[in-house]
């Protein structure tokens, strides 16, 4: 027999019911529920005259292991508002989590590359029962988290990543001013599926600015240099491209080629040339970059010394 209450959905009920599945997981449905419903149809109550079942031994073994929760669906959100986990005996709350990175008042300058990536991870939270606990991140403009900017679930997983271009996005949803500095604030929830607990909040102070990929295809010179061995090549690519290095001698000779690259726009990328068969000298280096519809090609100068 089930019984409960539920207060201050978003919009009004369409339907609810009795689910098979774990904390986090979308589930499969077992049951209709019958709720009696308030005026405006967004809290009510589920009588236990009305919602008695008989149960299978499978279904009997899935309450036994806390696989059964409660769903209601919203006009606003057909695919399920709200639920509550069914647990066998007395449900005590996850342990609050804290924030591991970014920590509190951790500087962050919002700027360049958007494929730059921002790690969130916390510490894992511990149920007094066992069950299983299920993450939720948010980031919110008040310490409060009465101004909701974003919210994932992140399932059992301790953290996740957020590009530059993702954070920047979000913070543009929410009408957050370009080009300031900003004050945000992260945390985690720690559910069960039937009781949360938010974790403290860390402040983020955002020095928010130009998020974009580079516009132009700009060499930079080679580090080190003079190498003996190995040296980088580094520069900035507006699109994705198939990158090809080929270097020359003092008299025009190409004495290396590399195998081309695919490699994605961004600020600073990255190529390693190794020069280990050739002599000591100076050398040139070409560094061509074809996309889809141009292709890049700029020069440099590089010493070799062994």
């Amino acid at each position: 027999a089930i019984s409960g209450s539920f207060l201050g959905l978003t919009s009004p009920v369409q339907a609810a019911g009795l689910f098979e599945g774990a904390p986090g997981d979308r589930g499969s449905p077992l049951f209709s529920l019958d709720v009696a419903l308030m005026p405006g149809s967004r809290s009510g109550a589920f009588l236990p005259g009305a919602n008695t079942f008989s149960l299978s031994p499978e279904q009997i073994a899935a309450v036994r292991e806390g696989r059964l929760f409660v769903r209601l669906s919203s006009a606003l959100f057909p695919e399920g508002e709200l639920r509550g986990q069914v647990l066998p005996g007395l449900n005590a709350a996850p342990s609050p989590i804290a924030a591991l990175t970014p920590g509190e008042n951790t500087m962050i300058d919002l700027q360049g590359d958007p494929s730059q990536v921002l790690r969130f991870a916390w510490s894992p939270s511990t149920d007094p029962n066992g069950n299983l606990v299920h993450h939720t991140w948010q980031l919110a403009g008040d310490s409060q988290f009465l101004s909701l900017v974003a919210q994932r679930a992140t399932g059992n997983a301790t953290s996740f990543d957020l590009t530059y271009g993702e954070l920047d996005a979000l913070l543009a949803e929410a009408g957050l001013p370009e080009n300031q500095s900003l004050t945000l604030y992260h945390r985690v929830l720690a559910s069960d599926g039937s009781r949360s607990t938010p974790g403290a909040a860390a402040a983020l102070l955002l020095d928010r600015g130009d998020v974009s990929f580079p516009r132009q295809f700009v060499v930079r010179p080679n580090y080190p240099n003079p190498f003996a061995a190995t040296t980088t090549l580094a520069f900035d690519l507006p699109e994705e491209a198939e990158v090809r290095v080929q270097v020359y001698d003092v008299v025009g000779r190409e004495v290396l080629t590399t195998a081309s690259r695919t490699m994605e726009p961004g600020r600073e990328r990255r190529f390693a040339l190794d020069a280990t068969g050739l002599a000591s000298g100076t050398y040139l280096y070409r560094i061509t970059a074809r996309t889809a519809a141009q292709t890049f090609v700029e020069t440099g100068m590089m010493l070799l010394v062994k």
